[in-house]
């Protein structure tokens, strides 16, 4: 646990190095839950009917995920981070018709590093 923490304080100096991080660290659980939503509703949309125009949606809750889980692991508010993880393993499998190789990969990925970093926030939230 102890270099966990020394990765994520170095991670969090690194990040904080840039003033757009700064500026958007009060907004880092609207940006990752946001980002969550249009991941979904890129999959409720692709789910009905295929139109090629809301295919920013997808790369929006891509990096938008991934932009927000950081700043969520940085901050104060990591006891959201794994709940961030399984929400995104609800979205890569969600129309649950099909399972592919690449997507039962991913959703295990998703959920071994969200059971471990639950249990390193429950830890914490112990000891402090």
């Amino acid at each position: 646990m102890e270099q966990f923490d020394n990765v994520l304080e170095e991670l969090r100096i690194w990040l904080m190095s840039f003033s757009v991080i700064n500026k958007l660290m009060p907004y880092r659980l609207y940006i990752m839950l946001g980002a969550l939503g249009c991941s979904l509703l890129y999959e409720l949309i692709f789910l009905f009917d295929y139109f090629s125009i809301f295919n920013i949606l997808s790369t929006i809750g891509y990096y938008g995920f991934f932009l927000g889980f950081f700043m969520v692991l940085i901050s104060k508010d990591i006891k959201w981070a794994p709940y961030g993880l399984f929400c995104k393993v609800f979205i890569l499998l969600f129309p649950f018709t099909s399972f592919y190789l690449s997507t039962i990969i991913g959703a295990a990925v998703y959920i071994f590093l969200g059971y471990h970093l639950l249990k390193y926030t429950a830890l914490k939230a112990k000891t402090s």
